[in-house]
């Protein structure tokens, strides 16, 4: 019998969240940690997100972070092209 792993809505659950993004002065910085659900987590970065949307794809939870990581190396993913638009954001 397999076993179900029930996903959970982590946009509701409270945790640790980390921008894993270029640092933009003034704005936000790489390795920026927060603590709250994921939809606090964004309200607090309003600025930010309205700076670069694309901000939003980049702020992940702690369990996610190396996998992100590892994501913006491969290229050609949402997590790279959300990279590289912040990036020629700032630029």
């Amino acid at each position: 019998m397999a076993k179900t792993i029930k996903k959970t809505d982590t946009a509701r659950e409270d945790g640790i969240f980390v921008y894993i993004g270029p640092s933009i002065r003034g704005v936000i910085q790489n390795g920026s940690i927060f603590r709250g659900t994921k939809d606090e987590v964004l309200e607090k970065n309003s600025a930010a997100l309205a700076f670069c949307p694309k901000i939003e794809r980049l702020i992940v939870s702690d369990s996610e972070i190396m996998s992100a990581k590892k994501k913006i190396k491969e290229g050609g993913n949402s997590v790279s092209i959300a990279y590289r638009a912040v990036i020629e954001k700032i630029t």
